[in-house]
């Protein structure tokens, strides 16, 4: 299996899983610790399988927490209208 494979198959069921637990109303520390796994595991696999250097996999990696903060915006305003 192909790193970016691999890479593409992680985004997708992180980003699923953020849409089930908004959906579902789970609590949000889903929310931390998906995201925070599946930067942990594209590090690993940029880190590993790609050869990146582990400072530029770091970084790769972990920009979806920008993504995790967009996330928290948009989950906190979805509560707000809901109530």
């Amino acid at each position: 299996m192909s790193a970016d494979l691999l890479i593409g198959i992680i985004t997708a069921v992180t980003i699923l899983f953020l849409i089930y637990t908004v959906i579902k109303d789970l609590h949000f520390v889903y929310v931390i610790y998906a995201v925070f796994l599946s930067s942990l595991s594209l590090f690993l696999i940029r880190s590993f399988l790609m050869g990146l250097s582990p400072g530029r996999a770091f970084l790769k990696s972990f920009d979806p927490i920008f993504l995790f903060f967009v996330a928290m915006i948009a989950y906190s305003l979805y509560k707000n209208k809901k109530e």
